[in-house]
């Protein structure tokens, strides 16, 4: 039981730093997966959610969701800011007087204003990442679209966790490798950088103290940089 805890803190575990160091760097040629020429196109944009996701700490629906909207440049900082409410949270109904501790404000790293800006201008719904779903702007507060756009929001995810597969299958990852593995990788990191104290942390990432302890840090990782 002690182990399963180390090692999992929950039941998504992470990759370690040179495994992320991998899945950055691998060769998507050797991803075999079925679609045609256009899946390298998918393939790309894929690995570019994931690390978005990496980058941002966010839940994957907050990062399909993200809107240029969202985005704004501070020209005191000269810095990408990001705001937005998570998705979470806005299904639990936060009125007016919660809204303020939901929201999530950061600063974009480098490699995350990378990939922004690389997909700027492609989505007709002006979302950051051009998939089929997102050539629309959703008004997710009408049922009938919020529904629809749940359940294509699945299907992508299913998707991309059908790459992840065959991407952790080619690392040797020793589990199935799957969206919310880099939240949590992200997160496991950031404990072992010691950049940034814990309760801002999960400001950050839209969570809790206790959420990380519990259930985003691989303990065995945090404790093997010490």
């Amino acid at each position: 039981m002690a182990k399963d805890f180390l090692t999992n803190g929950g039941a998504i575990q992470s990759l370690t730093e040179e495994q992320y160091r991998q899945f950055v760097s691998l060769d998507q040629n050797e991803v075999k997966m079925h679609g045609g020429p256009q899946m390298a196109y998918y393939k790309e944009l894929y690995r570019d959610f994931c690390m978005l996701l990496y980058e941002m700490k966010s839940r994957p629906i907050d990062i399909l969701r993200l809107h240029w909207e969202n985005i704004a440049y501070d020209e005191a900082a000269g810095r990408y800011t990001c705001t937005y409410i998570p998705a979470k949270k806005k299904n639990y109904g936060v009125s007016s007087k919660h809204t303020s501790k939901a929201l999530i404000i950061q600063y974009l790293t480098t490699k995350a204003v990378e990939i922004v800006l690389k997909y700027q201008g492609k989505s007709k719904g002006g979302y950051v990442f051009p998939f089929a779903l997102n050539q629309t702007h959703w008004n997710l507060n009408d049922p009938q679209q919020f529904h629809y756009h749940y359940y294509k929001s699945n299907h992508i995810c299913g998707q991309i966790n059908r790459f992840l597969h065959n991407v952790g299958r080619h690392l040797n990852v020793p589990f199935q490798l799957t969206l919310y593995a880099f939240r949590r990788t992200a997160i496991t990191h950031a404990i072992i950088e010691n950049k940034m104290p814990i309760a801002m942390l999960a400001k950050t990432a839209g969570t809790s103290v206790e959420m990380i302890e519990a259930h985003y840090v691989n303990y065995l990782h945090a404790l093997a940089a010490y």
